[in-house]
């Protein structure tokens, strides 16, 4: 009889420690879906739980991040590693919200953390790469990034990012090897074309820069900057007839580009068509006279020095 007293207080406490658990949890989980209240019907199997609860919260994490509601989505992914700190894919998904939110240093360490805990986790290599790169540590970067081609040999995003943080500093023969490695397992990538031109251009290698800005067009014809890179690069060579034809592009594509403007009129004065040179200052005053007083007084220095002439 005294034990069957014993089982039934046994019952009885058990019972209660359900109920409170259940109702703390109710609390806890203010965005309750099924799978978040699976604790109840759990039989107490608080480890089993636990592991579904940080599942749960990282796939909510997943579709608030989607629906562009990153601060809840940050707090959901921050509850999945709350529960289970060696989750590397949320600590990953936390680095791309804060990424997503700006906040690039707290980005970089969430990557960071989630390469440590899965040391073959390519991406949050390259992802934590191109942040050190935008936020100019590029000692850093160019460490991380090494390795994030090691680990995967075709991934062009990162030898952009290594190839960029090379030529940040100044060391361009390095630079332009990462760009010509990507251009390796990727010959068709134009933002590889285009900064390798970038390089060649600080080289001193003009023809070889040309004809990689002319690769790049080939491969994204609707990238202004490309055409604009290309017709500054042969207007510093003097070659105004050739530039024209891609300061023209680079407007159709990026109408009232205050650089494309002010140098069409350059290239125009430059061939003798003064009217559409005045045309073309005049345009690039209308645009950037409200916040680029300096440049706006050399567009009209030029107006005066080609006044007369048609």
């Amino acid at each position: 009889m005294a034990n069957l007293n014993v089982n039934r207080i046994y019952v009885l406490l058990a019972s209660l420690c359900m109920m409170a658990w259940t109702g703390c949890a109710s609390q806890q989980h203010s965005e309750t879906t099924p799978a978040d209240s699976s604790s109840e019907s759990s039989g107490g199997e608080v480890t089993i739980s636990t592991q579904e609860d940080a599942d749960q919260h990282y796939r909510n994490a997943i579709e608030l991040k989607r629906q562009g509601n990153l601060n809840k989505a940050l707090h959901q992914v921050e509850r999945a590693i709350a529960i289970k700190s060696n989750f590397a894919a949320a600590h990953y998904l936390r680095g791309d919200i804060l990424r997503s939110m700006m906040r690039y240093e707290d980005a970089v360490l969430a990557y960071r953390e989630a390469r440590t805990l899965q040391t073959d986790y390519q991406d949050a290599y390259s992802m934590e790469g191109g942040l050190l790169v935008r936020t100019a540590r590029y000692e850093e970067a160019i460490d991380v990034l090494k390795q994030a081609v090691i680990l995967d040999s075709h991934d062009t995003r990162s030898y952009v990012h290594l190839g960029l943080a090379y030529r940040k500093l100044g060391r361009l023969d390095e630079a332009a090897h990462a760009y010509r490695e990507g251009l390796r397992v990727a010959p068709g990538n134009a933002d590889l074309h285009n900064n390798l031109a970038v390089t060649l251009r600080k080289q001193d290698k003009p023809e070889e820069s040309l004809e990689a800005y002319r690769r790049a067009i080939k491969y994204r014809p609707e990238e202004y900057q490309f055409h604009l890179n290309l017709a500054v690069a042969l207007r510093s060579m003097d070659r105004f007839e050739k530039a024209i034809p891609h300061y023209k592009q680079a407007l159709k594509l990026q109408p009232k580009h205050p650089g494309a403007l002010f140098d069409l009129g350059v290239c125009y004065a430059q061939t003798g068509k003064f009217s559409l040179a005045k045309k073309h200052f005049n345009d690039y005053i209308a645009v950037a006279e409200a916040n680029n007083p300096k440049g706006v007084e050399k567009a009209k220095e030029m107006l005066k020095s080609i006044d007369g002439k048609s």
